[in-house]
């Protein structure tokens, strides 16, 4: 579908949604141990995955997927001074967040490109710090993309990661790897963590240091994914058939999404 200008995008995006009014342009899962509230979860989790970064006024930044540019947005307003540059390959998505810096008058602090992740052409020893959240899973690949981000890091930058993994046990049978073609995730990408970690530290990181958060994110992310509207139509977590159970909802999760564990991983060059 042709639309005319970013604004007729975004309001093409606001009347998808139930009600047309979306519950919020965060595309994270939501960290949820404290609230039912979609906008607060997604904040929660975001902060939680940049919460070793030693930001300050002079930092440069790179996020790795930036979606809809609200968490860059949230980042630049949170931490004044610093400066952000964001890749993304999703053109519709682009459009929409170079909108949003505007309207926050954001322009000379956050940077917005159309560039992979995993080859951006960036100069060497660029940032202070990389950003994933819930992106590095659908690069091609999430190896390319540690090698990359090792060389685009400053000596004693860190790297925090907000990522989704399969569930343990997983098989690559046909039926999971349909799902994992609709999902754009790489074959190439399904491993646990200890493999995760032991590519990392083959790329170069040291210090990585691997947490858990599944309890916190993946049960109540179902909920809301399988509520009444869908994902991301209501503000809150939406109603659920109380003859679902959070185990039933878990297994549906994993059948749609290939998504089992989620973790926030940080390290250091």
């Amino acid at each position: 579908m042709e639309l005319e200008d970013n604004s007729s995008r975004i309001n093409y995006l606001y009347k998808t949604v139930a009600q047309g009014k979306p519950a919020s342009l965060w595309l994270n899962l939501g960290f949820w141990a404290n609230t039912r509230k979609v906008q607060s979860a997604c904040l929660e989790l975001f902060d939680q995955t940049i919460s070793s970064l030693n930001i300050k006024k002079d930092s440069k930044i790179l996020d790795a997927g930036f979606g809809y540019g609200v968490q860059d947005i949230h980042l630049a307003k949170k931490f004044p001074g610093c400066h952000i540059t964001g890749v993304n390959l999703v053109d519709f998505q682009i459009d929409i967040a170079k909108t949003l810096v505007v309207e926050n008058r954001l322009e000379e602090r956050v940077l917005l490109l159309n560039k992979d992740a995993t080859a951006t052409s960036f100069d060497s020893c660029q940032f202070d710090f990389i950003i994933a959240i819930e992106s590095a899973f659908h690069f091609n690949t999430r190896e390319s993309f540690f090698k990359e981000a090792f060389r685009l890091l400053k000596p004693g930058g860190r790297i925090a990661i907000a990522d989704c993994l399969p569930p343990e046990n997983f098989i690559l049978d046909k039926e999971f790897k349909d799902v994992a073609s609709k999902m754009v995730i790489p074959l190439e990408n399904y491993y646990d963590i200890i493999g995760y970690k032991k590519i990392m530290m083959s790329k170069g990181f040291k210090n990585v240091i691997t947490k858990d958060i599944t309890n916190d994110v993946l049960p109540d992310a179902a909920k809301e994914m399988f509520g009444t509207g869908g994902w991301r139509s209501s503000e809150t977590i939406s109603r659920v058939s109380a003859q679902t159970s959070n185990e039933e909802l878990l297994d549906k999760l994993i059948k749609v999404t290939t998504i089992g564990k989620y973790y926030i991983v940080t390290a250091d060059k």
